[in-house]
C-alpha cells in the first residue's frame, strides 16, 4: 500500500503544512481572485492570493483590502496591491469569471517574497481564529521593496520584519473591544477561514460571497 519516499519523510519535521506563524517567505503565487465582503452592509472588495513557499509550505486566504465598508478607496490596500505588481513585473490585473468566482489570472505562478503576518482573533462563536496578513510585499530574486529595487537600496525592509518577527512569532493576543467582545470590526473580518479544513464552518459574517460580481468592470485599473 505504501511505497517510502524519502523526501517525504523529511517533510515530516517542518511541522505541518501551513504556515501558522509570523515570517519573511520567498515562494509562488498559488491562485489570486478577487472577493466581496459577505456583510450586506459592506461595499469592502479584496484582492486574496494564496503562497507556497520554498519549502512547500502554503499560506491561503491573504486578503489585501482595496476598497473600504462605505465604498471609498483603501490608501493602504491600493499602495500593497501595486507593490505586489511592481515586484512580479506586471503593468496590470484582469478579471476572469470562472464559475462563481472572479479570478486574477495574471498572478498564479508569480514568484513572490513576502512579509507575513499572524494575526489572532476570536470567531462569532468564541473560539480562536487567525489570518495571515502581508505587511509588505518584495522581489523574490533580491529580497528588495520595488523603492529598495529602483533605488539599489539594501533590503532593508526585509531584515526589519524578520527581527519583529522573530520577537512575536504567534502574533499579539486577541484585546478585547469596547463592547466587550475579541471580535474583530465587522470590515475587518477575514473574507475566508484561517485554514482549509475549516471552510466548513462559514459562520464569518465577512465570508468571501459566492456570487455578486455583476457590477464588477472586465479589468482593474490598478
Amino acid at each position: 500500500m505504501y511505497q517510502y519516499n524519502h523526501e517525504t519523510a523529511m517533510s515530516a519535521d517542518q511541522g505541518g503544512t501551513y504556515i501558522t506563524e509570523s515570517c519573511v517567505v520567498r515562494g509562488l503565487i498559488t491562485y489570486a481572485k478577487w472577493t466581496k465582503s459577505g456583510n450586506p452592509s459592506s461595499q469592502a472588495e479584496f484582492l486574496e492570493i494564496g503562497i507556497e513557499s520554498e519549502e512547500g509550505k502554503k499560506a491561503d486566504y491573504i486578503s489585501v483590502c482595496w476598497r473600504k465598508a462605505d465604498g471609498n478607496m483603501n490608501e493602504y490596500g491600493d499602495k500593497q496591491i501595486h507593490s505586489l505588481m511592481g515586484c512580479t513585473g506586471l503593468q496590470g490585473l484582469n478579471q476572469q469569471p470562472v464559475g462563481t468566482e472572479i479570478i486574477c489570472p495574471d498572478l498564479k505562478g508569480k514568484a513572490i517574497a513576502v512579509a507575513l503576518e499572524r494575526v489572532n482573533y476570536k470567531k462569532n462563536d468564541g473560539t480562536d481564529g487567525y489570518k495571515m496578513e502581508a505587511k509588505s510585499f518584495m522581489r523574490a530574486d533580491t529580497w528588495q521593496t520595488v523603492k529598495e529595487h529602483a533605488t539599489q537600496n539594501l533590503p532593508d525592509t526585509c531584515e526589519y520584519w524578520k527581527k519583529a518577527f522573530a520577537a512575536m512569532p504567534n502574533g499579539k493576543p486577541v484585546q478585547p473591544h469596547a463592547n466587550g467582545g475579541n471580535q474583530l470590526p465587522m470590515n475587518q473580518q477575514p473574507p475566508m477561514p484561517d485554514h482549509p479544513v475549516m471552510q466548513g464552518a462559514q459562520n464569518m459574517p465577512n465570508g468571501a460571497a459566492a456570487g455578486g460580481y455583476d457590477d464588477f468592470d472586465d479589468q482593474i485599473n490598478f
